[in-house]
Formats: C-alpha cells, structure tokens, sequence
C-alpha cells in the first residue's frame, strides 16, 4: 500500500545544472572529454580536497565504500566493535559488519539528531575500535566532546560528512576534525555524481595512507560507467517533473520490510570512481559555490517562516554550529501533529516527511539483531516520532516558498 502522504511529483528536485533548459551536463559532452579515467579521478579528488580543506582524497564508487575501506585501513575486523548513532542509514551499519566488526548503536540528541557524547560511555567496552559520528542533515556533531572521548579511550573517530559538505563546526570545516571521514555523492547530495563517495584525512599520515589504497586499486578496477550514466539520466528526466528521484522508496511503508531481505549480502563493491562521474563532478566543482550558498540563504527563509508558527519547532544547535542543510529539520508536537501537517505539505504540494531513515536501526527487526544496542533510545525515539524534512535545495523559488508557507497556515 503506497504512502498516502506520497505525491505523484513530490517536490524534492533533483538537477545537476542551474539551467534545466540549457544543461551542461550530457551524455555526449561528457564522452567527448579527453581524458583517461586516472586523470579524470584524480583531478576531481583535487578539486574536491581542496574544497572541504584535505590535502588529498581518494574518490570511490559509493560512500559505503569509503567507509568500508577507512575500516580496513585503521585494521577494525572480526571481535572488533563500532560506536554508531541508531539514526543512521543501514549502509553504514553493513560496512562495519562487512569487514567483521560488530555495530553498537548509540542515541542521539533529541533536538538535532546528531549522536550524544553523554550516552557513548555506556556503549564504550574493551572491543570498542572507532566512533562514527554522523553529521545529521548537515548539522555537525559535538566534535570537541567526541575527540576527547576517542582520545582519552584510545579509539578512532571517523566522521560520516555524507549530509554535510562544508558545514562548520568552530570555524572547523566537518571532515577535518576526526582521524578519517567519508562523504557521499548520492542523487539527492548538494554535489553529486550519480553514484560516488569520497575517504580523505587531514592528518598527513592518514592522508599517505590513504593515497596507498588509491594506488593499491588503481589495478584492479573503476566503477564501471553505466551505473553512473544511468542515474544521471534518470535525475535529469525527473527533475523536469519535480521529482526527488530514486529515494521515494523511503517513503512507502514497504520500505520498513527491506530489513527482512538484508539478511547476510553485506559485501561491499569497492572501486575507484568512474570517469563518467569524476567529470560530472568536475562540471558540479563549478557551480558548487552557488549551490551551497543557496541552501544557506534558503535555510534562513525557512527559519524565519518556522518562527512564526507555534506547532513547529526548529531543530536547536549551539552558535559554534554552522549547518549546510541538506533538507530543513523541524519537530511537530507529537506523531499525530507530524501526520496532519504531512497531508497539508502534500495538499499544497510539497513533499516533506520523515524522510531520513524514518526507521532507526534499534527499531529494525534485522539490525536490532545484528547490533550491540541498550534498552534506552529516548532521545532517538522522542526525534524519530516528530521529525519533518522540509526542502531547502538550491532550486526553490518564491512560488514553492508561497507554498511551504500556505501549508503551514492554520487560518488559510
């Protein structure tokens, strides 16, 4: 049964050009560079260390696959144990137990949804390898509290930047502060290349270590194209209709079955980046300042619009944090409340649900058994139960304001 809060065009829109009608992005103009794959990898891994402020990166075929490989490198495996928050993407959760190692899901701040570095002590044992924290929409975790739990306890802290490119924490751009960190450059990602991540360091024995692993797979293979070259076009056709694109699945009540057919297939497909998609990722590095200036701007829109309401809350940080959104978080009262003003955003069409892992793994049947979890997800469950994901893309324009503001009117 399809979710009836569900659009037949949602509103999330997905472009990978400003200018829909004139794309610079195309299959032909991309086969047409001249470029081989390791030159076209390497100059986007440029591009884009020198964006988030790494000396160097490697460019692989997924964010799981950058996480799996900066397990591998810091030598986490079998009796080894992961510190992660419940609100998370299974994905991340498969790479730790891909290479052996055992999830341990922690909970999260209930007013941001980034990991509690007050609840982490509990989850800490003799086993415990590394800390992931997760940067939730873009909002950056407690980095100074999280560096000091890892260094006073001897672990590593990796941090997941798949939501948050070029948020700040302290002046500190996210990805820069932990030992290792990995991005994604998924669809609906403020860069994306179809399909791709990103493992970089600003540590230089890292960062060296690193660059051995792209050398390392530089024989054997790179992401084959076709993937790559599929997604683009399928963005591109959808984006025209106001579509979000593949990750609607998340919105159907199906999706809280997937756990059921996740059973043992955790391998994770580790490949260099194809060319396809390192020069899609060329072509975003010129537009990237546009575009995350954007969301910045039409964040602040949105806050000013939330504050006016008494039914929603804004998601609450300290000043020393500095998101980059990658959709507007805003709390309802309660579950019913978050159900009423999901039918108005669809009724003024918008798509804005709780779109981000509606599911926390410690609520899921099959990581729930996979997983080291304790018997108190409080903040996690209290987040998960009143969360909305509202669009702050680069695209919106004064019309969809008119409407996100007309859906949120009690009077009108």
């Amino acid at each position: 049964m399809a979710n009836p809060f569900l659009l037949p065009n949602p509103f999330f829109k997905v472009r990978l050009t400003p200018n829909i009608q004139q794309p610079v992005l195309n299959s032909q103009s991309i086969s047409e560079r001249d470029c081989s794959d390791d030159q076209c990898g390497r100059e986007f891994e440029r591009l884009f260390s020198g964006l988030i402020g790494t000396s160097s990166g490697i460019a692989l075929n997924s964010g799981r696959a950058a996480l799996y490989l900066a397990l591998k490198m810091l030598g986490i495996g079998k009796g080894d144990e992961v510190i992660l928050p419940s609100l998370v993407c299974g994905a991340v959760a498969d790479a730790i137990i891909s290479v052996g190692a055992m999830p341990v899901l922690a909970d999260v701040k209930p007013e941001e949804g980034t990991i509690d570095p007050l609840k982490i002590g509990k989850q800490m044992s003799e086993k415990t390898k590394a800390i992931i924290a997760v940067h939730y929409l873009g909002i950056p975790c407690d980095l100074d509290e999280l560096r000091e739990i890892s260094t006073t306890k001897g672990v590593y802290l990796i941090e997941d930047c798949a939501h948050s490119l070029n948020s700040t924490y302290k002046n500190k751009i996210v990805g820069t502060v932990g030992d290792l960190a990995f991005f994604s450059f998924g669809p609906d990602k403020p860069l994306t290349t179809g399909l791709g991540g990103f493992l970089t360091s600003a540590h230089m024995d890292f960062a060296r270590h690193i660059e051995g692993l792209r050398d390392s797979l530089e024989d054997s293979y790179h992401h084959p194209e076709g993937n790559a070259r599929r997604i683009i076009a399928e963005n591109n056709l959808l984006c025209q209709k106001r579509t979000y694109g593949i990750s609607t699945i998340m919105y159907f009540p199906l999706a809280r079955l997937t756990s059921l057919f996740a059973t043992s297939n955790h391998c994770v497909g580790t490949a260099l980046i194809s060319r396809y998609a390192s020069l899609v990722g060329i072509e975003q590095m010129k537009l990237i300042g546009n575009i995350l200036k954007m969301r910045i701007v039409n964040a602040s829109r949105l806050k000013e619009l939330f504050e006016k309401t008494d039914f929603l809350k804004i998601a609450e940080y300290p000043n020393s944090k500095n998101p980059i959104f990658l959709r507007f978080l805003v709390l309802t009262a309660n579950q019913r409340n978050r159900n009423w003003l999901m039918k108005s955003f669809k009724g003024h069409g918008i798509e804005a649900g709780p779109i981000n892992w509606r599911i926390p793994l410690h609520r899921s049947e099959y990581y729930s058994r996979i997983a080291r979890s304790t018997s108190n997800y409080e903040g996690t469950d209290h987040l998960c139960d009143r969360f909305l994901n509202i669009p702050c893309h680069p695209y919106l324009d004064d019309h969809d304001f008119s409407m996100i503001e007309r859906a949120v009117d009690l009077e009108h």
